[in-house]
């Protein structure tokens, strides 16, 4: 990615990625939102996000 103007900690593993597309689906797509491991998964998601 160079001359684009981003530094490297801007850039995202996709391993890192990936485990935010996981925690994403466990409370987005969750039967229950409201269940321990959906908010859970949400708070983690957030967390990690940052």
């Amino acid at each position: 990615m160079s001359g684009s103007g981003q530094s490297s900690d801007s850039i995202v593993s996709s391993e890192h990625l990936a485990e935010l597309a996981a925690l994403f689906d466990r409370f987005e797509y969750a039967f229950d939102p409201l269940a321990e491991d959906a908010r859970e998964a949400e708070a983690e998601f957030d967390k990690k996000g940052q």
